[in-house]
Protein backbone atom coordinates (compact mmCIF):
# COMPACT_ATOMS: atom_id res chain seq x y z
CA UNK A 1 0.00 0.00 0.00
CA UNK A 2 1.23 3.52 -0.80
CA UNK A 3 2.34 5.78 2.00
CA UNK A 4 1.89 9.55 1.97
CA UNK A 5 3.95 11.79 4.25
CA UNK A 6 3.31 15.47 4.65
CA UNK A 7 5.63 17.63 6.72
CA UNK A 8 5.03 21.11 8.03
CA UNK A 9 1.24 20.97 8.33
CA UNK A 10 1.24 21.96 12.00
CA UNK A 11 3.59 24.88 11.32
CA UNK A 12 1.33 26.05 8.50
CA UNK A 13 -1.76 25.84 10.76
CA UNK A 14 0.09 27.80 13.47
CA UNK A 15 1.05 30.42 10.89
CA UNK A 16 -2.56 30.74 9.70
CA UNK A 17 -3.78 31.21 13.28
CA UNK A 18 -1.04 33.76 13.99
CA UNK A 19 -1.80 35.59 10.74
CA UNK A 20 -5.51 35.67 11.55
CA UNK A 21 -4.77 37.25 14.94
CA UNK A 22 -2.44 39.80 13.39
CA UNK A 23 -4.64 40.56 10.37
CA UNK A 24 -6.18 43.70 11.86
CA UNK A 25 -2.73 45.11 12.63
CA UNK A 26 -1.49 44.24 9.14
CA UNK A 27 -4.54 45.80 7.49
CA UNK A 28 -4.20 48.96 9.57
CA UNK A 29 -0.50 49.29 8.76
CA UNK A 30 -1.38 48.90 5.08
CA UNK A 31 -4.44 51.11 4.76
CA UNK A 32 -3.30 54.15 6.73
CA UNK A 33 -0.29 54.94 4.48
CA UNK A 34 -2.64 54.77 1.49
CA UNK A 35 -5.08 57.06 3.26
CA UNK A 36 -2.24 59.45 4.04
CA UNK A 37 -1.20 59.46 0.39
CA UNK A 38 -4.76 60.23 -0.75
CA UNK A 39 -5.11 62.87 1.98
CA UNK A 40 -1.95 64.61 0.81
CA UNK A 41 -3.27 64.57 -2.76
CA UNK A 42 -6.56 66.16 -1.71
CA UNK A 43 -4.76 68.82 0.35
CA UNK A 44 -2.57 69.58 -2.65
CA UNK A 45 -5.71 69.98 -4.78
CA UNK A 46 -7.25 72.24 -2.11
CA UNK A 47 -4.32 74.64 -2.42
CA UNK A 48 -5.51 75.39 -5.96
CA UNK A 49 -9.05 76.33 -4.92
CA UNK A 50 -9.85 79.81 -6.24
CA UNK A 51 -10.70 82.43 -3.63
CA UNK A 52 -12.87 85.54 -3.85
CA UNK A 53 -12.80 87.73 -0.75
CA UNK A 54 -15.13 90.42 -2.04
CA UNK A 55 -18.35 89.99 -0.05
CA UNK A 56 -20.42 92.04 -2.46
CA UNK A 57 -18.54 91.19 -5.60
CA UNK A 58 -19.82 91.87 -9.10
CA UNK A 59 -21.12 88.30 -9.32
CA UNK A 60 -23.09 88.60 -6.07
CA UNK A 61 -24.59 91.96 -6.99
CA UNK A 62 -25.72 90.75 -10.40
CA UNK A 63 -27.01 87.36 -9.18
CA UNK A 64 -24.30 85.36 -10.91
CA UNK A 65 -22.30 82.49 -9.49
CA UNK A 66 -19.22 83.31 -7.47
CA UNK A 67 -15.92 82.00 -8.75
CA UNK A 68 -14.53 80.88 -5.40
CA UNK A 69 -14.80 80.73 -1.64
CA UNK A 70 -13.24 83.18 0.80
CA UNK A 71 -9.67 82.80 2.01
CA UNK A 72 -10.96 82.06 5.54
CA UNK A 73 -13.21 79.28 4.21
CA UNK A 74 -10.32 77.80 2.22
CA UNK A 75 -7.99 77.87 5.25
CA UNK A 76 -10.66 76.21 7.40
CA UNK A 77 -11.18 73.47 4.79
CA UNK A 78 -7.48 72.67 4.63
CA UNK A 79 -7.15 72.69 8.42
CA UNK A 80 -10.23 70.54 9.07
CA UNK A 81 -9.43 67.83 6.50
CA UNK A 82 -8.32 64.54 7.98
CA UNK A 83 -8.46 60.75 8.22
CA UNK A 84 -11.00 58.91 10.38
CA UNK A 85 -10.51 55.62 12.24
CA UNK A 86 -10.31 52.39 10.28
CA UNK A 87 -13.67 50.61 10.11
CA UNK A 88 -15.07 47.42 8.72
CA UNK A 89 -18.22 47.13 6.65
CA UNK A 90 -19.71 44.65 4.19
CA UNK A 91 -17.24 45.72 1.51
CA UNK A 92 -14.12 45.34 3.67
CA UNK A 93 -11.86 47.60 5.70
CA UNK A 94 -11.50 51.30 4.97
CA UNK A 95 -10.61 54.69 6.34
CA UNK A 96 -12.66 57.75 5.53
CA UNK A 97 -11.28 61.09 4.53
CA UNK A 98 -13.36 64.12 5.31
CA UNK A 99 -13.94 67.52 6.82
CA UNK A 100 -14.58 68.06 10.50
CA UNK A 101 -16.13 70.90 12.45
CA UNK A 102 -17.00 74.47 11.61
CA UNK A 103 -15.13 77.48 10.29
CA UNK A 104 -15.05 80.84 12.10
CA UNK A 105 -17.56 82.64 9.84
CA UNK A 106 -20.54 83.11 12.16
CA UNK A 107 -23.92 84.25 10.87
CA UNK A 108 -27.53 84.19 11.97
CA UNK A 109 -28.05 80.91 10.14
CA UNK A 110 -24.77 79.39 11.37
CA UNK A 111 -24.21 80.56 14.99
CA UNK A 112 -21.39 78.02 15.51
CA UNK A 113 -19.85 78.82 12.12
CA UNK A 114 -20.34 77.31 8.69
CA UNK A 115 -19.95 73.51 8.52
CA UNK A 116 -16.75 72.70 6.67
CA UNK A 117 -18.30 69.61 5.07
CA UNK A 118 -21.09 71.76 3.59
CA UNK A 119 -18.60 74.26 2.14
CA UNK A 120 -16.55 71.44 0.60
CA UNK A 121 -19.64 69.76 -0.86
CA UNK A 122 -20.92 73.07 -2.27
CA UNK A 123 -17.58 73.86 -3.84
CA UNK A 124 -17.01 70.37 -5.23
CA UNK A 125 -20.47 70.07 -6.83
CA UNK A 126 -21.38 73.70 -7.35
CA UNK A 127 -24.55 75.50 -6.31
CA UNK A 128 -26.80 78.20 -7.72
CA UNK A 129 -24.49 80.83 -6.19
CA UNK A 130 -21.07 79.14 -6.41
CA UNK A 131 -19.32 77.71 -9.45
CA UNK A 132 -18.24 74.08 -9.18
CA UNK A 133 -14.58 73.38 -8.54
CA UNK A 134 -14.35 69.55 -8.30
CA UNK A 135 -11.13 69.42 -6.27
CA UNK A 136 -12.11 66.22 -4.45
CA UNK A 137 -13.18 64.35 -7.58
CA UNK A 138 -9.99 65.39 -9.36
CA UNK A 139 -7.72 64.38 -6.47
CA UNK A 140 -9.40 60.99 -6.05
CA UNK A 141 -9.14 60.29 -9.78
CA UNK A 142 -5.47 61.35 -9.87
CA UNK A 143 -4.35 59.43 -6.77
CA UNK A 144 -6.56 56.31 -6.85
CA UNK A 145 -4.13 54.00 -8.67
CA UNK A 146 -1.11 55.25 -6.73
CA UNK A 147 -2.96 54.75 -3.45
CA UNK A 148 -4.06 51.20 -4.30
CA UNK A 149 -0.49 50.28 -5.29
CA UNK A 150 0.89 51.75 -2.07
CA UNK A 151 -1.62 49.76 0.01
CA UNK A 152 -0.82 46.54 -1.87
CA UNK A 153 2.94 47.03 -1.49
CA UNK A 154 2.66 47.75 2.24
CA UNK A 155 0.35 44.74 2.75
CA UNK A 156 2.84 42.47 0.95
CA UNK A 157 5.68 43.81 3.13
CA UNK A 158 3.70 43.18 6.33
CA UNK A 159 2.79 39.62 5.28
CA UNK A 160 6.40 38.98 4.29
CA UNK A 161 7.50 39.99 7.81
CA UNK A 162 5.14 37.41 9.28
CA UNK A 163 6.32 34.69 6.88
CA UNK A 164 9.96 35.46 7.75
CA UNK A 165 9.29 34.53 11.37
CA UNK A 166 8.32 31.01 10.38
CA UNK A 167 11.05 30.24 7.82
Amino acid sequence: MAEFTNEGIQEFVDLCIFTDRQLLRVIGRSIYPGGKLMSDGVKKAMLGIPTNDHLFSFATQHKRSRTGITTRQKAALIESFGIAEMRSNIHGWNVKLGFDGYNDIVSERWPKGQPNAMIARSLNSGTSFLNAYPFMDTAVANYANVTVKAIEEQFDKEIAKIWERYK
